[in-house]
């Protein structure tokens, strides 16, 4: 089995810190969350249907195409996500999330400062969560599961869900995001709500998202745009709107991801 080992450098640099109406407690428990919907956008580029745009469905074959075709068995990352949040330092929280693809099982975890880490694992169809300290498992939402189990398909493949659209909308700009956008709509399984998302391409490369959820209006931009349907490595910044004006609430940098080498099974105990 091949190894491949992918290094990102780890810096600091003196940011000024944005006006931001999300206090940190709010933004803690934010970032328990920012995982599952990074996997589950990832997940998403591997989806086709029949009501997509052929705009639309060249610019979102076009991620795929760039993928670099070799077998992915596993893939084990390591991030330093810094959040910036109105009073507050800017605080860093530490994740880990290993991925093995051929027994469909999936640690996240993360240390989230103050004492306060958080254990997710996926194994057998099942979800568990846990956090420090605490001698019981925290209830996960429903559907959970079936999302995160969705990672586990192959890249390359096709799966057609009656309702999914996917349109074309040309260029957008949101001030910190422009490019061309494409509305993609789709259920994920295990899921009633139909969710939507943006995708924002600079040429043919993505450079990031716009997603409305729950009320709060939020993009994802790229430090360099992307041009594979693994997103895996791909640090970016978060804003969310507030008033007219988008505030930086989050950096996530790769410091490391490896591919395809031997996981110990204790990791998914």
């Amino acid at each position: 089995m091949k190894r491949l080992t992918l290094k990102f450098g780890l810096g600091r640099s003196n940011v000024s810190r944005p006006a931001n109406p999300y206090n940190w407690s709010m933004i803690k428990l934010g970032v328990l969350r920012v995982s599952i919907v990074t996997l589950a956008m990832a997940s998403v580029l591997s989806l086709a249907a029949a009501q997509i745009d052929p705009r639309a469905q060249a610019l979102l074959d076009g991620l795929l195409a760039g993928a670099s075709g070799q077998a992915v068995h596993s893939v084990d990352q390591s991030t330093v996500t810094t959040i910036y949040a109105a009073g507050a330092d800017p605080q860093e929280v530490r994740g880990r999330t290993i991925i093995d693809y051929d027994n469909r099982r999936m640690v996240v975890e993360n240390e989230l400062g103050e004492g306060l880490s958080s254990r997710m694992v996926l194994k057998d169809g099942k979800v568990t969560m846990t956090m420090a300290g605490m001698p019981f498992a925290l209830p996960v939402p429903p559907g959970t599961a079936e999302q995160l189990e969705a990672v586990f398909d192959e890249p390359t493949s096709v799966a057609l869900r009656d309702g999914d659209t996917a349109t074309f909308d040309g260029p957008v700009d949101y001030g910190v995001l422009q490019g061309d956008q494409v509305t993609y709509t789709t259920t994920f399984p295990g899921s009633d709500t139909a969710t939507t998302i943006q995708y924002v391409f600079q040429g043919s490369a993505l450079a990031g998202l716009h997603m409305v959820s729950e009320g709060s209006e939020m993009v994802m931009v790229y430090d360099t745009p992307v041009t594979s349907s693994m997103l895996t490595g791909a640090n970016m910044t978060s804003y969310m709107l507030e008033d007219g004006t988008w505030n930086k609430v989050s950096h996530t940098l790769f410091e490391s991801v490896v591919v395809n080498e031997a996981i110990d099974d204790s990791l998914f105990e």
